[in-house]
């Protein structure tokens, strides 16, 4: 049904959006546009606090956000300075921490006396510049002050999720959420690991891993899609002449993005049926490869 904002209905007309394609229980496979398509398991990573070693030899803290956001933090052994890294660029750990109220007591526990005198006085000069800049670099608004920073950071952090499964076994202790108290903790094993008091942890772990399939890629291939779907309907919706719901909504708008998560992924393949040994194979393959993993 197509509307006016004052609610006169301009045009209304049953329609068909998309067609679901057709799950084929003895192959296992989906059934699109006369193709069939075999949709391969994928193991991703948990999402969870992780302290690493990268392919540099160096170590770092990995955050593994619920929803797909990664950051990362750092220390330098020859400085002992924590740092934080944001997309491209990197902050100091110590003022994005005291602006979210975190006591220099908990950080000098966690970190010995030596390394948080050292943060403290590599940032002292500089708390509210570097709380404001990565206060807008997390969320992508300005803030005026050190405390309404502090207040966008602990916003963001608060509003993240991690398995508290993974973090128990990562930081000996169940969070749900990169929170303050979890960053402490995260810096306090990353400065473990440097000290060669731990291990890292092992990514590729299968205690890090989870399984996902078709029914967990279908709604992130759409979500993907969201986007460039309400900027076509939007665009279509401006033009005048359009006042009809089939002028606005034309029928591949849903069914064009639904069958490119079968038909322009890495997870998804074209078999040639003819081998049961293949089909059931290729049924219950995983991979870490493709989208996601």
């Amino acid at each position: 049904e197509l509307t006016t904002k004052d609610g006169k209905v301009l045009s209304s007309r049953k329609m068909k959006l998309a067609t679901l394609p057709r799950t084929l229980a003895r192959t296992g496979s989906f059934l699109v546009r006369g193709n069939h398509y075999q949709v391969s398991n994928q193991l991703r990573l948990r999402s969870g606090i992780y302290t690493t070693e990268k392919e540099n030899g160096e170590f770092q803290n990995f955050f593994n956000l619920a929803g797909g956001r990664r950051l990362t933090s750092e220390m330098n052994p020859d400085t002992g300075v924590f740092k934080l890294k944001i997309d491209q660029g990197s902050v100091e750990l110590y003022p994005v921490l005291k602006a979210m109220g975190v006591e220099d007591s908990k950080m000098r526990t966690a970190w010995g006396d030596e390394v948080w005198a050292t943060n403290k006085a590599k940032s002292s000069q500089k708390m509210e510049v570097v709380a404001k800049r990565a206060a807008l670099s997390l969320t992508g608004k300005k803030t005026k002050d050190v405390e309404s920073a502090g207040d966008a950071l602990k916003s963001f952090f608060d509003a993240s999720s991690v398995d508290p499964d993974v973090t128990e076994v990562t930081l000996g202790k169940r969070f749900s959420a990169l929170t303050p108290e979890a960053l402490v903790a995260s810096s306090r094993e990353l400065l473990r690991v440097h000290r060669k008091e731990r291990e890292p942890d092992d990514k590729d772990s299968l205690l890090f891993k989870s399984v996902h399939s078709v029914e967990d890629f279908l709604p992130e291939y759409m979500a993907r899609a969201t986007y460039g779907i309400g900027r076509r309907l939007k665009m279509r919706l401006d033009m005048k002449k359009n006042e009809t719901v089939t002028a606005v909504l034309a029928p591949a708008t849903f069914a064009k993005p639904l069958e490119g998560a079968f038909t322009r992924t890495a997870l998804s393949a074209t078999t040639d049926q003819t081998n049961p040994i293949d089909m059931l194979s290729a049924q219950h393959g995983i991979t870490v490869m493709g989208e996601g993993g």
